[in-house]
């Protein structure tokens, strides 16, 4: 039903471009059900933020970088801050929330981001109305990003 609604909202979800055939989409379901196990309401996903998380992971694996910025001198680049890649995609918005990992596996990264105490603060905020994830394995760097609006 999700990848449905997010079909209709805005085309389809970006594809991984990974070794692990670990899709956006069940980044996301594996997200709503942490949030279940602690009584945060579920999110949405959206198709431009889930496209501003996989371009971020698709930058950061072929650039070798980490963190939260983009350089516009790389190739790859959609935007220097989340809320600047966020809008690019379509959605203009106030703030954007981003965790981001170098683990081998997207669903392993998004458990281990859980399971670190300020990055699940993020994931389960109770005021983020939508999410993406996008996981990436270019140029043999994993990372997995996850925007929040």
């Amino acid at each position: 039903m999700v990848i449905a609604l997010v079909a209709t909202v805005g085309g389809p979800l970006a594809q991984p471009a990974s070794a692990d055939t670990v899709t956006g989409a069940q980044m996301f379901q594996r997200l709503n059900e942490l949030r279940n196990t602690v009584g945060a309401p579920a999110i949405a996903a959206d198709p431009r933020v889930m496209l501003a998380a996989q371009n971020h992971a698709d930058y950061s694996s072929r650039n070798g970088t980490g963190g939260h910025s983009e350089d516009p001198a790389l190739p790859g680049y959609t935007g220097v801050t989340p809320q600047d890649r966020v809008a690019a995609m379509g959605w203009s918005t106030s703030f954007v929330s981003e965790v981001a990992a170098g683990y081998s596996g997207g669903i392993n990264a998004l458990n281990e981001l859980w399971d670190a105490p300020y990055h699940r603060l993020g994931l389960m905020h109770p005021n983020a109305v939508a999410t993406g994830w996008g996981h990436s394995d270019l140029n043999g760097r994993a990372t997995t990003v996850g925007d929040f609006v």
